[in-house]
Parts: C-alpha cells; structure tokens; sequence
C-alpha cells in the first residue's frame, strides 16, 4: 500500500474541516499500514523499561475517540457501565499495564 502524504482537503467538506478529516484518514492508514502484520505477542510486548503495549495505546486511541463522540454528539460523558470499559485505557500507565486488552 503506497500511502500519499500530502495534506489535502476531503470532498464533501469546507477546506479547513476537509483538511482535518483527510489528516486523521491519513493517521488512520499509517497506523493500520504499520500494525497489519504485527502478532498478537507483538501488540501486547511491553518494554522491561516499562511504558505501554502498541495494543493498549490503540485501546487509548479508541477510548479517546469514544469520548469525543459522546461529548460532541451526544451531549453526555460515559456511563458507569461504559466507563467500567473504556477508563484502564483512558488513563494508560500502571491502569493500562494491568489490565489485559
């Protein structure tokens, strides 16, 4: 997969909001371009240094993007119950090393 990486505006949008969009579609083809062949052990390798997996970061990524959806089109923050799911990666560290993704 060759992947383009000039910033250009999305169809269907003003210039400023088509250059955001095309910038997270961007992020979102490297990211998927560099995880595709990586094991489920490499997703979950955590450096002996300490810091975080490469699977528990995108959980983070997730979670955050979560978040913003609920607060930008939903007017509301997570529940109890979804939050019981989403905040070990919301918060990452010593929450996201000891919680298996």
């Amino acid at each position: 997969m060759n992947i383009d990486y000039r910033i250009r505006s999305a169809d269907g949008y003003t210039k400023n909001i088509g250059e955001l969009v095309g910038m997270l579609e961007h992020t979102r083809a490297v990211t998927l371009q560099e995880i595709n062949d990586l094991s489920v052990e490499q997703l979950d390798f955590i450096m002996t240094s300490g810091g975080n997996s490469i699977g528990a970061l995108l959980k983070h990524i997730a979670a955050i993007e979560k978040a913003h959806q609920l607060i930008s089109f939903q007017e509301c923050d997570f529940t109890k119950e979804e939050l019981e799911i989403w905040e070990d990666a919301l918060y990452l560290g010593e929450a996201g090393e000891n919680n298996p993704w």
